[in-house]
């Protein structure tokens, strides 16, 4: 049976609220019953589910809003220090020639002013080294791809941490020299360039194409083994560095090696 409500005496038509009774369960298969059972959990869950979401989202946007206070608040800073830098105007617009001649991008313009700023530090520490006098040999220094760079960053691209511990620990090819042969060569000249010899290949680079690898080990073997074969024999040969990279599996290509492997 079903039962009916009227919602109001003066209205002409009544509202039906209809509600399953006994009977009405009783007519009801047991596929029937366990559907409107599904029905009715399912519709629970619907609703907390969206309760649920509609309070993480309201929470989201909250910490949203402060980590963007926050980073306002940094760039601010890094701005307000990037327009007191006193190397801005000498070389503020030249970090867009050294962006496009390294092929740099950065993924907010908050990390490009940061890269700015160190790119900035980097050329006051340029300037300060090709001016200073006891710079005997006349060496002239000049941005890389490194030059926005943090000292960090280089060290962890270029040299790790536990480079040399483990090149004494483990290597066989490569050994410390003994006291007794560093004190018979006392009488050296006050200074000694293998590159006044021409015995030393060109300054090369290990990024590719904008990607950094850290094969400092495969370029240092290399141009060794240039020079060593140069001294030798009088004629300097440029070898492959990825030769090493593809081939010496004892090492790990761009993620770093030791120079005892490679040579080995």
């Amino acid at each position: 049976m079903t039962k009916v409500y009227s919602m109001g005496k003066s209205s002409s038509t009544a509202a039906f609220i209809p509600f399953p009774d006994e009977h009405f369960w009783n007519q009801k298969s047991w596929v029937e019953k366990f559907a409107l059972r599904w029905l009715k959990f399912a519709i629970f869950a619907l609703i907390v589910t969206m309760i649920f979401l509609v309070i993480t989202q309201q929470m989201l946007n909250r910490e949203l809003a402060r980590e963007n206070e926050r980073l306002r608040s940094h760039s601010s800073g890094i701005d307000n220090e990037l327009l007191s830098h006193p190397y801005f105007e000498k070389y503020g617009n030249e970090f867009e020639e050294f962006k496009k001649k390294f092929d740099k991008s950065y993924e907010t313009k908050h990390e490009e002013h940061r890269r700015k700023l160190i790119f900035l530090n980097r050329m006051q520490q340029i300037d300060e080294l090709n001016q200073d006098e006891a710079n005997l040999l006349g060496n002239e220094y000049a941005a890389n791809q490194f030059t926005d760079m943090t000292d960090e960053e280089i060290k962890k691209l270029l040299m790790p941490l536990d480079y040399y511990s483990n090149l004494r620990k483990h290597a066989t090819f490569l050994r410390p020299i003994d006291n007794d042969m560093t004190e018979t060569a006392v009488n050296h000249p006050p200074r000694f360039d293998w590159r006044e010899k021409g015995v030393v290949t060109a300054v090369k680079t290990q990024d590719y194409q904008g990607v950094h690898c850290g094969s400092c080990w495969a370029f240092a073997t290399a141009a060794t083994v240039e020079s060593a074969y140069a001294v030798a024999h009088g004629q300097l040969r440029n070898l492959s560095e990825q030769q090493l990279l593809d081939c010496n599996l004892e090492n790990n290509a761009c993620n770093g090696g030791d120079v005892d492997k490679a040579f080995r």
